[in-house]
Formats: structure tokens, sequence, C-alpha cells
């Protein structure tokens, strides 16, 4: 249940565990459709960083900062800062 959860999918549509490999193509995807979902939280909320790693599968807060920048070129407080509207 905690697995289905935290990767935001119905458990008949993940692969077996033994597929999950750090850089199999399922991970990869995943690792896709989490950064992807955080993209968005950090474009329209003003919630944590933190919080929305957690919100996305990711519990440690470095690991989503370090993955964030790696897939997209960016942290994710610089990235939230292209879309904050300034008064």
């Amino acid at each position: 249940m905690l697995r289905w959860k935290s990767q935001h999918c119905h458990p008949e549509h993940l692969p077996d565990d033994s597929s999950l490999q750090p850089d199999s193509p399922s991970i990869t995807y995943l690792q896709k459709i989490r950064i992807e979902t955080a993209k968005k939280q950090l474009e329209g909320c003003t919630r944590s960083i933190d919080a929305i790693g957690v919100d996305v599968g990711y519990f440690d807060p470095s690991h989503f900062r370090q993955l964030f920048k790696r897939r997209t070129g960016v942290t994710p407080s610089k990235y939230r800062k292209k879309f904050q509207i300034v008064w």
C-alpha cells in the first residue's frame, strides 16, 4: 500500500521489484513522472520544497534536490523563482 501511495500509481501498473534497478527504464520513468509533478507544484504553490519532495515520493530532501537538479539542470528553489510574480 505504501509503495502504491509513494509512487502515485496502482500496484498492477508497477513492475516487479526485480526490474527496479537504479538505471532501469522503470525507475527512469518513475523519476520523470515524479519530477514533472514536482515542477508543476513548484510553479503553482507555496508549499515547502521538502513537502513537495515528500508528496511526489522522495522522503530524503537531499536526494530529491539532487535528482531534481540532475534532471532539470537547476535546483528546485531556482526553478520556483522562475515562476514567482514580483510585485
